[in-house]
């Protein structure tokens, strides 16, 4: 246990039993708590707790885009760690700010998504466009879980997903049939490819693409080359030129996934070398990708600079 949560364990406890009670009742709660109108309507009971870095601006999303309210929030500036309830509509959110808590993109293992239940999944999704909260890819159908699935991202990037049932007699039109979770085409840029080039993995790299897959870089040489065994001998020169450990950085980012199918798609991917304030080692690539019985790879990629001032 993190001694950052030990010295308020046993009142946390209380606290987020409190705050259950209270958002299941609702006559414990402030009046404002009980006049919201939440966005996003919970079915059902949830709780969720996210480390962040900014804990007004992620208090703020959480209440408009949930509609809960603040009900509780602990501090111990010895420790190093500030802590907001938030509750609403059955929906608990614990956020908490820690001293010495690391970005999500220095990790490569932990939680990957927190996920909700609503009754209404298309009005939910057209609430989250209308008010410009980021969403990853569009609507889809998850036909062995039963449901309609969407996810978003909070201000910080954190992966938030919501789910709707799946009417028994429900047939999904040919459209909904193709959509897919692009979270494994995230993962596999975000966390896969990221971690191969932190630990100098090479090989595992160049297995992200397809056996057959190409990569072009268009400025300087214009090369392109093509063959798994020919895109590994790009990248370990690349990673050969940074001598240290601390050059080894990076944070990649899927910024669009565009599904093509049920089995192929595009996805927009910057990835930002370090040192990461030398804006010249960041990189952005259009790839096709392509899925298989090994999952998602990469069929095809086309790289180039980001201008210094994105």
């Amino acid at each position: 246990m993190s001694e950052y949560l030990a010295a308020g364990l046993h009142w946390w406890r209380g606290a987020v039993a409190l705050a259950t009670i209270t958002s299941l009742l609702g006559s414990a709660l402030p009046a404002a708590a009980q006049q919201t109108s939440p966005r996003l309507r919970v079915a059902g009971n949830a709780f969720v707790a996210v480390i962040v870095e900014d804990l007004d601006t992620s208090v703020a999303w959480y209440e408009r885009v949930f509609g809960a309210v603040e009900v509780n929030r602990f501090d111990n500036a010895d420790r190093g760690v500030e802590v907001r309830l938030l509750s609403g509509q059955g929906l608990v959110v614990e956020l908490l700010r820690l001293r010495d808590s690391a970005a999500v993109a220095d990790r490569s293992h932990g939680l990957f998504k927190s996920g909700f239940h609503v009754d209404d999944l298309d009005a939910a999704y057209g609430w989250l466009r209308q008010h410009e909260v980021e969403t990853v890819g569009e609507i889809f159908t998850d036909d062995a879980l039963g449901a309609r699935s969407v996810v978003f991202r909070d201000p910080e990037g954190n992966r938030l997903q919501l789910f709707e049932a799946l009417s028994r007699d429900a047939e999904p039109d040919a459209a909904t049939a193709l959509r897919t979770d692009v979270s494994d085409i995230e993962a596999l840029f975000e966390v896969d490819f990221a971690a191969a080039w932190r630990n100098r993995d090479v090989d595992a790299v160049a297995a992200i693409w397809a056996e057959d897959g190409d990569w072009s870089n268009v400025i300087g040489s214009r090369r392109i080359v093509a063959g798994r065994d020919q895109v590994r001998g790009v990248w370990d020169v690349g990673l050969g030129d940074r001598a240290t450990s601390a050059e080894l950085g990076i944070d990649v980012d899927v910024s669009h996934v565009r599904l093509l199918g049920p089995d192929h798609a595009l996805a927009d991917v910057l990835m930002h070398f370090a040192p990461s304030t030398d804006a010249s080692l960041r990189e952005a690539f259009v790839m096709v990708l392509a899925r298989g019985a090994a999952g998602w790879r990469i069929v095809s990629a086309r790289a180039a600079r980001v201008p210094e001032d994105r």
